[in-house]
């Protein structure tokens, strides 16, 4: 026994990364058989507080930590099954987030089979931070694209909606949730459905990148009760990770037309 917890501790101190080998007492309690300094730092622990090992679970791991981690040590106990997990360590110069590796690993004491576990340990705070800073840069994006005052609509390269925003929502009478992953023809009149792939693929094709849909005649979208809205439309592309994305900004234009067909039925009835 003593030869391997020699040899384990040797080779855990000898590894450039987070390691620790946890297994249990006879009182069934977690107990830490070897560990290394990167795992010391990694808990905020400090080794002169170890007088030897096997040490408690509990003196190595903060409180804030412990219920999860122990959790995750008695699954991988019983289901002799790999697992992970993801946990945050506040140190004296901020928060750590680590993502560790528990692997179960069975070897032989005086005759005696055991099984331990092998914690491994890989800092991700960089990336922890990256993705926060996304999710915050895009809850801004969409609570920006859901006060704007035009209804704004995405489409991938199948044609399909990724976003629609509130205006949208109020312009066509769907939900968000309704129209996500549907085709855009959906919001189009019968007319207008058979042609509109082509006109998408000439614009992909094309160099130009934004423009405004046909300022020359009418263009109408498809109300969800099947009557038709009268629509001014901008639409402009970008390429996502080499997919061609289309966003459209919409604007309900009703009372521009309805005034000027008033207008010209006026000036119609003058001459």
């Amino acid at each position: 026994m003593a030869d391997w917890s020699n040899m384990m501790r040797d080779f855990v101190d000898e590894i450039a990364a987070s390691v620790a080998m946890i297994g249990r007492d006879e009182r069934g309690q977690f107990v830490v058989s070897a560990c290394n300094d990167h795992f010391m730092r990694m808990t905020g622990g400090r080794r002169s507080a170890i007088k030897s090992f096997p040490a408690s679970f509990d003196s190595l791991i903060p409180n804030y930590a412990r219920t999860e981690f122990r959790q995750k040590l008695t699954d991988c106990f019983e289901s002799g099954v790999a697992r992970e997990l993801e946990q945050a360590y506040d140190l004296r110069d901020g928060t750590h987030w680590w993502r560790l590796s528990l692997k179960p690993i069975r070897h032989a004491e005086s005759g005696v089979s055991v099984l331990e576990i092998m914690v491994t340990g890989l800092e991700i705070t960089t990336k922890m931070l990256l993705t926060h800073e996304l999710e915050v840069s895009t809850s801004r994006f969409r609570s920006v694209v859901d006060a704007a005052y035009d209804a704004i609509i995405t489409i991938d390269q199948q044609h399909c909606i990724t976003l629609f925003n509130r205006a949208a929502e109020n312009l066509f009478g769907y939900s968000a949730e309704e129209m996500l992953g549907q085709p855009i023809t959906d919001l189009l009149p019968e007319r207008y459905r058979p042609n509109h792939s082509q006109y998408v693929h000439q614009f992909a094709r094309s160099p130009v990148r934004s423009r405004q849909m046909d300022e020359r005649n009418r263009v109408y979208g498809l109300h969800r009760d099947g009557s038709l809205l009268p629509v001014e439309i901008a639409i402009s592309k970008i390429n996502v990770g080499g997919l061609i994305e289309f966003t459209a900004v919409i604007r309900d234009i009703t009372d521009r037309v309805q005034l000027m067909d008033l207008l010209q039925k006026q000036a119609v009835t003058t001459s």
